[in-house]
């Protein structure tokens, strides 16, 4: 690598066409509009532009796809379990609360698995030392939703089980109402927080009476 060639670069993908600007403030949008004008509006591209990657179509996820087992030998790390289960990606965008809703229904279910992964490691003989469930959807083909559990020992298989319970209670019983209202505060933060993944929503699917200290309707 070459500092002529990292210029290079700079100079063929760092442009105003490739670049969003998010802010997040206290002001009146026109504000914050001229601010963002004054820092970035002189902003000028070098040379043409160069032509978007061709990515090709997304891969297809079959619905039912058969179980893959991967095994890794590493003496100098815990053992850990990771079960994932990857679905077709939704690439449609988030513009309206509806849309929102389908999008963050899975960080809300990860949320009520977590916090009674958390109970039950903390509790007499746990199954096992910690466990965590994520979710994530920026792929272009798929979407993953997966459980990472560190065993008690070897005891693998004690494992698997108590986070199999769990997640066959959470699917038959659902969350109660308070495991409801956390995962709702959690998630309402992890958009807000995330406003460029969702930014085209944040303002009107939730107006600044809905924010944090104010209520928000599931």
């Amino acid at each position: 690598m070459t500092r002529d060639r990292l210029v290079a670069f700079y100079a063929r993908w760092y442009r105003p066409t490739n670049a969003v600007v998010v802010m997040v403030a206290d002001m009146p949008p026109e504000a914050m509009k001229a601010r963002i004008e004054a820092a970035f509006g002189s902003w000028t591209a070098s040379g043409q532009a160069p032509a978007a990657p061709a990515l090709g179509e997304p891969a297809t996820v079959a619905s039912s796809t058969a179980l893959s087992v991967l095994i890794s030998v590493d003496a100098n790390v815990p053992g850990t379990i990771s079960i994932c289960r990857a679905t077709k990606a939704d690439p449609s965008p988030v513009n309206d609360v509806p849309a929102l809703r389908r999008k963050m229904l899975p960080y809300a279910w990860a949320s009520v698995l977590n916090h009674r992964f958390q109970r039950i490691a903390a509790g007499p003989k746990p199954p096992f030392t910690g466990a965590v469930a994520t979710y994530a959807d920026e792929g272009r083909e798929a979407a993953y939703a997966c459980v990472n559990a560190l065993p008690v020992g070897e005891d693998w298989a004690t494992t698997v089980s108590a986070v199999e319970v769990e997640l066959r209670r959470l699917a038959a019983h659902g969350p109660t109402q308070a495991e409801t209202l956390a995962a709702m505060r959690e998630v309402r933060n992890l958009m807000l927080s995330g406003a460029l993944r969702y930014g085209t929503c944040v303002a009107r699917c939730f107006p600044p009476h809905t924010r944090p200290g104010g209520r928000w309707t599931w």
